[in-house]
């Protein structure tokens, strides 16, 4: 499992996005965020905390406000990753904890 890949996620809604180093590979679990469909998503609160990314053609939205460690074995063959992305992502999770 590597930072930013993206996984399908285990209740067919979405997608998870793996936020954890890539230094804690021994942890049983991995942290991470939904990536919901656009068309299916809450709203959005704001666009620097929701970004918006395309994972297989398709626009989700990223929810850190709703991020959680899941066990390792929930996550299956990664289908894309946003390390491209990184600044977005976490300037997302800095809104959540330091609210700038």
């Amino acid at each position: 499992m590597a930072k930013y890949d993206v996984y399908p996620s285990p209740d067919g809604r979405g997608y998870l996005l793996s936020l954890q180093s890539d230094l804690l590979q021994v942890a049983e679990t991995t942290v991470v965020a939904p990536l919901l469909p656009a068309g299916s998503a809450p709203s959005a609160v704001a666009k620097r905390l929701n970004p918006r990314f395309r994972i297989l053609g398709a626009e989700a939205i990223l929810f850190p406000q709703a991020m959680a460690a899941v066990p390792n074995g929930v996550l299956a063959t990664p289908v894309a990753n946003l390390a491209s992305e990184a600044f977005t992502v976490t300037s997302a999770i800095d809104m959540v904890f330091q609210g700038f």
